[in-house]
């Protein structure tokens, strides 16, 4: 028998089967604006540029404690057990070597979690991309007509 999937491991010397995964959503946001492409220097300040729009919009979606913020979110997110927790804390797992194998300095996420927590069970809230469509091959300085989070076929 051959089991392909698409999870992660501790270790090669760890062996891992994963009963659940916390499952994925896909959506598109759309903004629109004017009815063309302004240039920010004759408009910037009176009206709104819808990546501004957009972006304000998507730094709202989570809170300064990684708190996912769309009403009812967590209605139906069980919480982890003592029993679970004392389970994840007690896997050979080194923050520090995660960090330097992937190249960061800090990580970040849902306070009161630990990373094993946040990247396992906890919901999290990613943008994985993001389009900007402008009409003509105009500099950057022009406001686009859409800007929107890449949709999945996109």
């Amino acid at each position: 028998m051959i089991l392909v999937s698409d999870t992660s491991m501790l270790g090669t010397d760890l062996p891992s089967l994963t009963t659940g995964l916390r499952g994925l959503a896909y959506w598109e946001i759309e903004v629109t604006g004017p009815n063309r492409d302004l240039h920010s220097g004759h408009f910037g300040g009176a009206v709104a540029n819808p990546i501004n729009v957009l972006c304000n919009i998507l730094s709202k979606i989570t809170d300064e404690k990684g708190k996912i913020t769309i009403p009812g979110f967590y209605d139906t997110v069980e919480e982890l057990s003592s029993k679970e927790r004392e389970m994840l804390s007690s896997l050979p797992f080194d923050e520090e070597a995660y960090k330097k194998a992937i190249g960061v300095k800090e990580l970040s996420g849902e306070e009161g979690y630990t990373t094993l927590e946040r990247n396992s069970c906890r919901p999290s809230f990613d943008i994985c991309g993001y389009r900007v469509d402008i009409r003509e091959k105009v500099p950057k300085q022009y406001y686009p007509l859409q800007p929107g989070p890449k949709s999945p076929a996109g």
